[in-house]
């Protein structure tokens, strides 16, 4: 398998790194403006390489070097002021960005499945596909997986349960819209108990995020697991579920716009969308989320 990560900030290079330690591909390109960083980089990776003795090609290049890539992996992203967490100030820089990159990506790479990791999310996600003109089961954001884990963890810690035997979703927007889906999350099977405390516990995971982003000006080590995790089930074809942003297919009344709902991710991208049972407090978070991308989809757009 080919990957391509284009872009090569914190969050590029991390995911970069875990890509070789879990062995996930055959051969990576580094794409980025820095090209004499990117060299470098792909050298020491593929000393890395070395030591572990994978199989593994990495070099450096453009998209020209990227061509016929299996997995795209967007993380480039313009500055915003340090230490500001919105989103939305990315929305437009970012938004021009894809249009500049994206089309020349359906060109050298056209039977790829695309991942994007860079904010607001869920709006660059649609444009994706608006650009490329890729189907959209091969357009997937990194979406609210990591949130969900982040939520996970705290219930683990709360009852005293591995996380792999917790089922709990937060689903919608990637933003402060994000609905976790307490009436369905269970223990083994069980309906987790205290839907109070659930929902307490899912309000601090879901801040946690923020509070490294505020005190180190960045987040990189969780969101590249999240994204290895998704280029894995995508390289072995695990059709694992989990919560990654794709463009919504009339759930909840809902479409036209990409949000993170429960998937099952194998070789090609999405294979299924999952429809959890919503509450009616769930459901009308969960269209609240959808109007907001709507909103933040046109200061992208520009």
């Amino acid at each position: 398998m080919k990957i391509a990560i284009l872009g090569l900030g914190h969050v590029g290079s991390s995911i970069a790194a875990n890509l070789v330690i879990d062995e996930v591909c055959s051969e990576m390109v580094l794409v980025t403006r820095r090209l004499d960083f990117a060299r470098a980089e792909a050298l020491d990776l593929q000393h890395s390489v070395c030591v572990s003795g994978a199989p593994m090609r990495v070099t450096a290049g453009d998209l020209v070097d990227a061509a016929g890539a299996d997995l795209v992996m967007v993380t480039v992203s313009v500055s915003v002021p340090p230490g500001s967490a919105d989103r939305d100030l990315y929305a437009r820089g970012n938004g021009a960005l894809m249009r500049e990159l994206l089309s020349e990506v359906a060109r050298h790479c056209p039977n790829a499945v695309l991942l994007i990791l860079s904010n607001p999310l869920d709006a660059l996600t649609t444009m994706a596909i608006e650009l490329t003109g890729f189907p959209w089961q091969r357009v997937i954001g990194s979406g609210t997986l990591l949130d969900s884990a982040r939520w996970r963890a705290g219930i683990s810690a709360y009852v005293g349960v591995h996380s792999d035997d917790i089922r709990a979703y937060v689903i919608g927007e990637h933003g402060p819209n994000m609905v976790p889906l307490i009436s369905t999350a269970n223990i083994a099977g069980q309906r987790a108990e205290d839907p109070v405390r659930q929902a307490e516990l899912a309000a601090r995971c879901m801040q946690e995020g923020l509070e490294v982003f505020r005190t180190r000006g960045y987040t990189n080590h969780a969101i590249a697991r999240a994204a290895t995790m998704i280029a894995r089930a995508i390289a072995r074809n695990r059709r694992e579920t989990m919560p990654v942003s794709v463009l919504s297919d009339g759930y909840a009344g809902i479409d036209g716009v990409c949000l993170s709902l429960p998937c099952v991710i194998g070789t090609g991208g999405v294979h299924r969308i999952m429809h959890p049972v919503l509450s009616e407090p769930e459901r009308t978070m969960l269209r609240q989320g959808a109007e907001s991308i709507r909103r933040t989809l046109a200061v992208c757009r520009g």
